[in-house]
């Protein structure tokens, strides 16, 4: 036998008496986490975690006091899970500032609700609906206009067109659409 058979030895020797400390201590191990941390059901998963890094621990070849080591374990234990929680607290509570505004008290989200977006699409429907009911080429204006964000000089230059054709056809498109408006309210 040699020292590296003595020093697995002593380690499985040492984990299975860590192993037997958490055994009969599990319920007190439970009301430690319990207290630390004010929630039950957190305290139930660490119990659990410190089981498997008991299981997988590089422990030291001798343990005088196997109670204590469990419990030292499990205090660091505690204080990281505060620790990484504070830090969560503090990282969700920058980012809701970046991303919600706060309005009577409310937090509201500047992203648009999902009645917001299917509203949004059946509006687009309708109005390209409308679109297709114009003539081809004040349908072709609009579209480059407001689709592909050209400006009316860029519509006139790739229809060949004067700007004051390319306003005239907008104003028409524009009406026809308002025209949605419309019968939305009657």
């Amino acid at each position: 036998m040699d020292a590296t058979d003595d020093r697995w030895d002593s380690e499985t020797t040492a984990r299975a008496d860590l192993l037997l400390v958490y055994a009969q201590r599990r319920a007190d191990l439970c009301r430690f986490f319990a207290v630390r941390l004010r929630n039950t059901a957190e305290s139930e998963d660490l119990v659990q975690e410190l089981y498997l890094r008991l299981q997988n621990a590089n422990l030291p070849a001798e343990i005088s006091n196997p109670v204590g080591f469990v419990f030292t374990m499990a205090s660091n234990m505690a204080f990281d899970h505060r620790r990484s929680g504070a830090r969560r607290s503090r990282r969700q509570a920058i980012w809701g500032d970046v991303n919600y505004d706060v309005v009577a008290g409310q937090s509201r989200s500047d992203d648009p609700t999902q009645e917001d977006v299917l509203s949004a699409r059946q509006l687009l429907a309708r109005i390209d609906e409308k679109l297709n009911s114009l003539p081809e080429r004040t349908a072709a204006i609009f579209r480059l206009h407001k689709f592909s964000g050209l400006s009316y000089a860029q519509v006139a230059c790739e229809l060949d067109i004067s700007s004051s054709t390319v306003e005239k056809h907008m104003i028409r498109a524009l009406q026809h659409i308002m025209g949605l408006r419309q019968e939305d309210t009657s």
